[in-house]
């Protein structure tokens, strides 16, 4: 009686448990073949029974491979699907991890028996093993959610290998059962099937030992673009060695600024360019030539203008010096004033500043460096747009389409006058502030490049390492450029004379200093500006913190006179006034067997495979 009652049991819910699913495999047919760059030609033939109502079904295809074995290593291996072709209407989808195929109708049901047919190219990049070849395959995954009844497998090889090293295994991840599998070898084709069904989540596996070598991997042309930084590397270095490379200056005593030269000149030829602080540096030259008086306002004015200070004109300008005149006439003729606080600096010195910085290039460039030189400068620029172009732009391109290259392109542009604005040393800010804003852009531009950058990183192992090796190349190409252009005879006398006068201001002695302001009571004061362009200010003004300075003639304070408080004043003064000078509105920061051992894998454990479900 207990027997019958368990029979009936069985007779009665085994049909629901079968219709638990919405669908089931009846047949899973594979067919791979293999080419000798270890592409894979994969054909599956996929036998779906749905007992309810469904659109079709799913496939996920794995990009990222984490490859496993039973003597514990890993290794990784990245697809790429491409020619894909499904005989029904489908749609695609890919991620990081996978290439998601979706196949069937949103306006159409199916029920009863259905066969799908998905073909695809599927390249794996990335060798498993450095000491040996292997074909490490999930020929089916363990993704799907339902069960297989029968699969038929076919295994193309593109030449000769050992058959003795053929191993499979089948079952949940990480198992090694091999029953029920029947395979035979002809013609380098393994050919088998598995006859009994493979359970939700199960998957079956082949692993094939091959030589070393026997896979001829292809370097895709993706991979080999960035390692174009290097030869564009080596040809901006030889166009510096040739056209660029200066001979070494030498030193000499100065004790003054070499031929009279104002600060602005100076900050020139030492450092091949003007920032807007050299400019700025004039006022302090400017009053030591009587031309201007600096204020120091009174602290009720302080606090209900802000303005510290004040500039007026002691007489109008004389000199012969074009830089200086356009500083005079932007302060005082241009509006017609004898007086300006920084409040009134501010939006109206700007283009001042930069009509300076304009004209000092213009007078003193081709007396500084070789024409030649500077006309082959433009060729490092090239490559440095080349390494870039090769680097990321058509690699995109390449990878996606061109269209996306040329939003990376745009990207790129845009993003360009942040780096140029927050990393140039004519912004005068805070260095916090700055390196928040350098920090905000880094990240910024990294989050929305990456999401174009990242795919070739998955699917082109090696492009990883080449984009590396570019990013060096890259920079280096944008040092070659800075060296860039050699300095006439004249200029690299100059630098050397220039070098010996920053020396001697740092390292000159006490007793020295004493000489000098005895002998001329206002050399500090002459060699202040100078020492501001040359980055020894601080340094400067500490020398001479226990000498006793004469007050100059353009300072004025209702207190008296103080060194300490005058060395507070000037250099919060020439911070302000570099800041208020280059500020404008507009600017900002913004043979067969019926079995097989596992052959060293599992189930599950290789590349491929993958999963899917019916929706």
């Amino acid at each position: 009686m207990k027997k019958i009652f368990i029979l009936f049991l069985c007779f009665f819910f085994t049909p629901l448990i079968a219709y638990a699913n919405d669908y089931t495999i009846k047949n899973y047919d594979v067919a791979i073949k293999i080419l000798e760059d270890n592409t894979l030609e994969i054909n599956e033939m996929i036998s779906v029974n749905f007992t309810t109502q469904k659109h079709g079904i799913y496939r996920n295809i794995p990009l990222i491979n984490h490859v496993a074995r039973l003597d514990g290593s890993t290794t990784k291996t990245y697809g790429k699907v491409k020619n894909l072709q499904v005989n029904e209407p489908f749609s695609t989808n890919v991620t990081k991890d996978f290439y998601n195929i979706q196949i069937g109708s949103a306006s159409k049901y199916v029920t009863g028996k259905k066969d799908y047919m998905i073909s695809y190219t599927y390249e794996l990049r990335g060798r498993t093993n450095k000491d040996f070849d292997e074909f490490y395959f999930n020929l089916i995954g363990d993704g799907w959610d339902t069960t297989i009844d029968h699969v038929n497998f076919w295994v193309s090889f593109p030449k000769d290998f050992d058959t003795s090293k053929i191993g499979f295994s089948k079952g949940s991840y990480g198992m090694t059962n091999n029953d029920d599998i029947n395979y035979e070898v002809n013609n380098n084709t393994i050919i088998g099937s598995l006859n009994s069904p493979l359970n939700k989540n199960e998957a079956l596996t082949i692993r094939v030992l091959l030589d070393k070598g026997y896979f001829k991997i292809k370097i895709n042309l993706v991979e080999v673009l960035p390692f174009f930084t290097i030869l564009f590397l080596i040809i901006a270095f030889i166009i510096w060695f040739i056209y660029g490379k200066d001979k070494k200056e030498i030193e000499t005593v100065e004790f003054y600024p070499p031929d009279n030269l104002n600060s602005l000149d100076i900050a020139y030829i030492y450092k091949g360019k003007t920032e807007n602080k050299d400019v700025t540096s004039l006022l302090l030259c400017l009053a030591n030539k009587g031309y201007l008086k600096i204020s120091d306002l009174e602290i009720e004015t302080q606090i209900i203008s802000k303005d510290t200070y004040s500039i007026d004109l002691i007489k109008d300008y004389d000199g012969n010096d074009k830089n200086e005149e356009m500083f005079m006439y932007g302060l005082f003729k241009k509006y017609n004033r004898k007086s300006v606080t920084a409040s009134k600096l501010y939006n109206e010195f700007y283009q001042t500043t930069e009509d300076i910085k304009k004209n000092v290039k213009k007078e003193k460039q081709n007396l500084i460096f070789e024409k030649l030189s500077i006309s082959k400068a433009k060729y490092v620029l090239y490559l440095l747009y080349l390494s870039l172009f090769f680097l990321i732009i058509l690699p995109i391109g390449i990878e996606k389409d061109y269209q996306i290259a040329i939003i990376v392109t745009v990207l790129i542009l845009f993003y360009s006058p942040f780096y140029a604005t927050i990393f140039s040393p004519d912004m005068h800010m805070n260095i916090f502030i700055r390196l928040f804003s350098g920090m905000f852009i880094i990240f910024h531009s990294i989050a929305f490049l990456s999401g174009f950058i990242s795919p070739l990183f998955i699917n082109y192992p090696y492009y990883y390492i080449g984009f590396i090796i570019g990013i060096i190349c890259t920079i280096g190409t944008l040092i070659i450029y800075k060296l860039m252009p050699r300095r006439t005879k004249y200029g690299i006398n100059m630098l050397g004379r220039i070098k010996g006068f920053k020396r001697y201001l740092e390292t000159a002695e006490k007793e020295q200093l004493e000489k000098m302001v005895l002998k001329d009571p206002t050399y500090f004061y002459k060699i202040l500006p100078y020492t501001y362009v040359l980055g020894i200010s601080n340094l400067w003004i500490e020398k001479f913190e226990n000498i006793n300075l004469k007050e100059p003639d353009w300072y004025y304070s209702d207190y008296p006179f103080n060194q300490h408080t005058f060395n507070t004043f000037i250099f919060n003064t020439m911070d302000n006034v570099n800041t208020n000078m280059s500020a404008s509105y507009s600017s900002g920061s913004s043979g067969g067997s019926s079995s097989s051992s596992s052959g060293g894998g599992f189930s599950g454990g290789g590349s491929g495979g993958g999963g899917g479900g019916s929706w």
